[in-house]
């Protein structure tokens, strides 16, 4: 059995870069998602939610500007680039981002969907990464299978249809127009999801009230903001 270099375990923004970052290489490398296709977030992509960030922090360019799986060649490759350009301000929404996710993930040949890891184990001089189907050899593994969402341990007991984490928002049926709804937390998810109460045909909450629990930071190093609802 070969060795590869790299086995990345998720594909999600992170592994997707590195696998985007390390094509050109000689690198042998193999990244494995348990999903059948990239997703970002899906509990959040509301309609007209917009990226919060500068899009040329994508997979790529910010380490290799001229690499083809740039978000301005995305928008090149799919005639999207002139208008991009002619626009007041240089932002897009969640969902063409994730577009431009997926896209990057079909354009590589080193990604494998629906092959969930389910073991790895120190080999010799390397590690033993078994998937639910067959077993690959690697020198170093990556694992970015994403966070887990943060609700407070005093709201945990608490959870039910109508207090809930952010990240599950569109699993969830919309407030009734006699309810009134509060949201914990100061990220780019409340703004979104405030925004989307506020627009809503089917829903028109008499409190929406906020608390900031961090604050936002656009740095080198962004910080994930949480968010919590409850329905009353």
């Amino acid at each position: 059995m070969d060795t590869l270099d790299v086995i990345g375990v998720g594909i999600g923004p992170f592994n997707l870069s590195l696998a985007a970052l390390i094509e050109p290489t000689p690198l042998r490398a193999l990244f494995l998602e348990k999903r059948e296709t990239f997703c970002w977030h899906p509990g959040l992509a509301l309609p007209n939610s917009r990226l919060q960030v500068s899009p040329f922090k994508d997979c790529v360019t910010l380490v290799n500007p001229t690499s083809p799986y740039s978000f301005l060649n995305y928008l090149a490759q799919n005639g999207r680039l002139y208008s991009f350009i002619n626009k007041r301000n240089a932002s897009t929404s969640r969902r063409e981002f994730t577009d431009y996710y997926q896209w990057v993930s079909r354009q590589l040949g080193t990604v494998r969907f629906n092959e969930e890891v389910v073991d790895i184990a120190p080999f010799r001089d390397a590690y033993r990464v078994s998937t639910s189907t067959t077993t690959y050899l690697a020198r170093a593994v990556v694992i970015a299978v994403g966070v887990e969402p943060k609700i407070p341990r005093c709201a945990k007991p608490l959870i039910c249809d109508t207090i809930y984490h952010a990240a599950d928002y569109l699993d969830r049926d919309p407030p009734r127009r006699d309810e009134h709804v509060l949201v914990v937390g100061g990220g780019q998810s409340w703004r979104r999801d405030c925004r989307a109460h506020a627009q809503s045909p089917r829903c028109s909450p008499d409190y929406l009230g906020h608390f900031a629990l961090e604050p936002v930071c656009d740095g080198r190093y962004q910080f994930r903001q949480r968010g919590l609802y409850a329905r009353l």
